[in-house]
């Protein structure tokens, strides 16, 4: 080993003394791994509460890029996001879409993904193992590791055509085809929400590494693909335009396919076995595995009702793209038979621009007349003239909820006896109207729908914290549907708990603080999302 790296070293700290900075001392071969740390920041800088390490994890990113003795991060590591290589700095702006920029993704120093210097592309790769990139600062990559942003090729099936494309305004139902025999396993392992991620060499990354696409599954082995197909739906690539053109790259191209054999002169494109799932914000408990067990999480605190039990309610939540990992985990949740528990109430509320781009119309039609699920279109523009039958009343339904958002959104009532005669009326508590805006005739949303849903509005008579408690949702979209199912989901946990105490409850700061941090802790055992 490396003089000053690897030595049994004298500032080695005692096992009693408080968190050590790390530092050589963490190279020593007697040393655990696991030994913990504060990570030093003059090398790697890190925000408040997240600058606790370990040594094992101190020498693969900063003590051995660069020597011969460099190790690759271990996938499970890269996959925890908790390799923080010496030569990384923060990913750019434009280099993240918003879903995964750093209030949502902290990344393992708190300042958000790590990059290589200058670049779109991650700071720990299989590809700089044993380069200038290593020698560098950036840190190689065990494979095979089939994980977001990793560049390991070892489960890479090619993409052999384009078998069909229909178009819903700005998004694109695809069927991409793959050979039949390698099918199974790519999809075998599909859980609801789970994603598929395409990959292709570039030209623009270095060391012709790949660039990729991840795509949500429509469709799986028990829910109507075909042997070979991959079934996605594809949003408008970048529609914001603020992104590096590398991170649209395989989206753009994708998107410019024609109907037929992939020949467009350019590298293969490859998909990867899927991965990931809708999983619970708090705990990380997939949600068929919730859906089985008594409950999602906690109760939020006292006076919240009894707390969990089996789910009674899947309330799904989506815009956009997002329908695809909806439509394979209602159509997988729609096989169970009466027999099969759990059999729980299943709700969509779907946001779209407009009726004529609503995409898997006549499924959703299908689901919806059968009344195995309640489906609510809340549609920008384009009523429901354009629809008949379930699909008309789903958009009726979409427009009732706007049409009591915008009463809501109107000033509350002012003292005890007005707010007992709203509340009897059915007018919602502060937390919901806060969610709408003050803006009476605002645009109304997917996410604004869900907190008048879960407040009384559609979903039936208010049935208390209990049914609250019993009741879980699954978003998914662009992250003011993420962000908004969790903020519905406090709102009415904060208007359940306002109710149970009547009108003339008095709380104080301590107490509303208290109650704020109890459903923010059921919201996040509550919501289920795939990002």
């Amino acid at each position: 080993p490396p003089a000053g790296l690897h030595a049994d070293n004298t500032d080695a700290p005692t096992p009693t003394d408080p968190l050590p900075t790390c530092g050589p001392w963490c190279g020593s071969a007697s040393l655990d791994p696991g030994a913990e740390c504060a990570m030093d920041t003059s090398l790697v800088p890190c925000a408040e509460g997240h600058c606790r390490t370990t040594c094992g994890l101190w020498n693969v990113s900063v003590l051995l890029p660069g020597t011969k003795h460099a190790t690759p991060l271990s996938c499970q590591d890269f996959a925890d996001f908790r390799g923080y290589p010496v030569g990384g700095v923060p990913c750019a702006a434009r280099c993240l879409p918003e879903e995964i920029r750093p209030d949502r993704y902290a990344g393992p120093t708190g300042l958000g993904l790590l990059c290589a210097p200058g670049t779109c592309e991650p700071a720990t790769q299989a590809r700089y193992s044993g380069t200038a990139k290593g020698a560098a600062g950036l840190v190689g990559l065990a494979c095979p590791c089939n994980w977001f942003g990793s560049d390991c090729a070892d489960g890479w099936v090619p993409v052999r055509a384009l078998k069909s494309r229909a178009r819903h305004g700005a998004l694109e139902a695809l069927v991409l085809e793959v050979a039949p025999e390698a099918w199974e396993g790519l999809v075998g392992g599909l859980a609801p929400g789970g994603v598929i991620r395409l990959q292709a060499v570039s030209n623009a990354t270095w060391g012709r590494g790949p660039v990729e696409q991840p795509y949500a599954l429509a469709a799986g082995v028990q829910t109507g693909a075909q042997r070979g197909e991959l079934h996605v739906l594809a949003g408008e690539p970048d529609p914001a335009g603020d992104l590096d053109p590398l991170v649209s790259e395989l989206a753009r191209r994708v998107r410019a396919l024609p109907v037929g054999p992939v020949d467009d002169g350019l590298p293969a494109i490859h998909a990867n076995p899927v991965v990931g799932g809708f999983m619970a914000r708090g705990e990380g408990k997939p949600l068929l595995a919730a859906l089985a067990s008594d409950g999602p999480g906690a109760r939020a605190g006292p006076g919240a009702g009894r707390g969990p039990g089996p789910v009674e309610d899947v309330v799904f939540v989506a815009a956009g793209s997002g329908l695809s990992a909806v439509r394979h985990a209602l159509a997988l949740l729609l096989l169970r038979t009466p027999t099969d528990p759990p059999r729980p109430r299943l709700t969509l509320i779907y946001g779209l621009r407009d009726c004529s781009h609503l995409p898997y119309a006549t499924e959703l039609a299908g689901w919806a007349a059968t009344g195995r699920v309640r489906l609510i279109l809340v549609v920008s523009r384009g009523g429901a003239e354009e629809f008949e039958g379930p699909l008309k009343g789903a958009v009726e339904a979409g427009e009732a909820l706007k049409r009591l958002a915008d009463g809501w959104r109107q000033p509350g009532p002012v003292g005890w006896l007005r707010k007992l005669v709203a509340q009897a009326r059915g007018r919602p508590p502060a937390p919901v109207r806060a969610m709408l805006g003050p803006d009476g005739g605002g645009k109304t949303y997917a996410q604004d729908a869900l907190a008048l849903a879960l407040t009384g509005g559609v979903l039936g008579e208010r049935r208390g914290m209990d049914a609250l408690a019993r009741t879980v949702v699954v978003a998914c979209g662009r992250v003011a549907v993420l962000d908004g199912a969790e903020r519905a989901l406090r709102a009415a946990c904060a208007a359940e708990r306002a109710r149970a105490r009547g009108p003339f409850w008095r709380g104080g700061a301590r107490r509303r603080a208290a109650d704020e941090l109890a459903c923010a802790e059921f919201a996040r055992q509550r919501l289920f999302a795939n990002i």
